[in-house]
């Protein structure tokens, strides 16, 4: 779902990024800045879900019915 949300989100921050009123080529370089930054966030979030849930897979059936339950609480 995460990866299906990005491109959404990011044309949304660059449309209203591409309405502040500044110089093109600031407004450019600000808005590369700030996709960029949010790339590297929802790519580090992604991989430490992934590590996350490699982890959960490897334990033991009782234990991850466990960890099962909490995240539904």
């Amino acid at each position: 779902m995460l990866p299906s949300l990005i491109p959404s989100s990011l044309s949304v921050l660059e449309s209203k990024l591409f309405s502040i009123d500044l110089p093109l080529k600031i407004r450019e370089q600000f808005c590369k800045l700030v996709t960029d930054v949010v790339l590297h966030i929802c790519l580090s979030l992604s991989i430490v879900i992934s590590e996350l849930v490699l982890k959960v897979i490897s334990l033991a059936p009782a234990e991850r019915t466990l960890i099962e339950i909490w995240l539904l609480i």
